[in-house]
């Protein structure tokens, strides 16, 4: 082979420069991906964990009241709207 059959092509140091600058680049960018991973898991998971049980407490809470609302209704008198409606007609007697 000769010089002239060679194609050489001679590689300047800014094209180096700009392939080392991608690599570390990837290189931080995959760093940043397992801290970001890292900190997903160690913040958001517990706090939507924490936020799930307090939304179900409180669905319990409002549950058991509103239970407890229409067993206090259903033991009440059942006549009640008549026996207040005789109950202002007395009023209504005494006051005139």
């Amino acid at each position: 082979m000769t010089d002239a059959n060679k194609s050489t092509k001679k590689v300047e140091d800014e094209e180096v420069m700009i392939t080392s600058s991608i690599s570390d680049l990837e290189k931080m960018l995959e760093g940043v991906e397992k801290n970001t991973n890292t900190k997903f898991e160690r913040f958001f998971l517990p706090a939507l964990a924490v936020f799930s049980a307090i939304v179900i407490g409180m669905f319990t809470i409002i549950y058991s009241i509103t239970s407890d609302m229409t067993r206090l209704a259903n033991s009440m008198d059942p006549n009640m709207g008549g026996n207040m409606t005789a109950m202002v007609s007395s009023v209504e007697k005494v006051s005139n």
